[in-house]
């Protein structure tokens, strides 16, 4: 990549959100970038209140008790792109959005996920974290997927069910073998969303709680998942993390891998005014939340 399309390249930090706003942004960050109005961009963000994203395809009658939800204080959200639900609750999101083929990252869907999890890594081990990527084979090729052109989402009752925490995909982020980082993308248009999760506590446990009541012998299957296959930066480093610190390691990684300047910028007045319309019509919208609906084969 030339100098010049590096200095293209943009990071912004946001403070935290809500569910329905963060994904919104995240989306007119990506509509922003097909049009050409935007640099390709790495966001990294929290969320307020803690909030579960379901993965563009699932069923929501299947993964939440909304009820549940509402009792523990945690939003939903539909994210854009694909893959299982998240609790983001003690984490870090990073949203990336860059064409497909980028020079700087890689020209496959793999290259961007490795390169991304590299750049991560890096950061991590400046923390004295042994991260490292996860390369079995007998694991899921990529982390889930949702392309734009695709209005029927087919997935395998193993995609539709469970949490993102619970499974680990090829190039994601593990440390002694226990997930750290999860991710998901959605490509349209010639472009890539792909989000991450990195775990700062251990709020992600509380999942298996927002299960429909029904679903005891799963409750019980998730929460030994998640305990015996994730584990969370603080629990690594022997301290509490906060957002603050592990976002401006991570965009200094980031820019020096691109030889850019760390300046972290911000979201342009179209990508604001665009995010508050899609909260309004698409996000904070309850038919987005519960659409794509299937029927739940056990």
């Amino acid at each position: 990549m030339t100098s010049s399309s590096a200095s293209r390249c943009r990071i912004v930090i946001t403070s935290s959100d809500s569910a329905a706003y963060n994904m919104a942004v995240d989306e007119a960050i990506f509509n922003a970038c097909r049009r050409g109005k935007a640099p390709p961009t790495l966001r990294l963000y929290t969320w307020r209140p803690p909030a579960v994203s379901l993965g563009y395809g699932q069923n929501i009658d299947i993964e939440l008790d909304p009820r549940r939800c509402r009792a523990y204080g945690i939003d939903i959200v539909r994210r854009p792109s694909g893959g299982r639900a998240v609790l983001h609750d003690e984490e870090m999101t990073y949203a990336l959005v860059i064409p497909e083929g980028y020079a700087a990252v890689g020209r496959s869907a793999y290259e961007a996920y490795r390169w991304t999890s590299d750049v991560i890594i890096r950061a991590l081990r400046q923390m004295e974290v042994p991260a490292e990527l996860s390369v079995n084979a007998e694991q899921e090729e990529l982390p889930g997927e949702a392309e734009e052109e695709i209005e029927e989402y087919s997935l395998s009752h193993d995609e539709r069910e469970g949490a993102c925490f619970a499974h680990t995909a090829r190039y994601e982020i593990e440390v002694y073998g226990r997930k750290l980082v999860g991710s998901a993308q959605r490509r349209a248009a010639g472009y890539v969303l792909q989000h991450g999760s990195l775990l700062l506590g251990p709020g992600h446990k509380r999942l298996p709680l927002l299960l429909p009541h029904t679903q005891y012998a799963r409750r019980e299957r998730m929460t030994q998942e998640l305990d015996r296959h994730t584990t969370c930066l603080s629990e690594l480093v022997g301290r509490p993390v906060p957002f603050e610190e592990i976002s401006r390691r991570i965009a200094r990684e980031f820019a020096e891998t691109l030889d850019i300047s760390n300046r972290v910028g911000d979201l342009t007045v179209a990508e604001k005014t665009e995010a508050t319309r899609l909260v309004e019509d698409k996000y904070g919208y309850s038919d987005w939340t519960h659409r794509r609906a299937v029927a739940y084969v056990p």
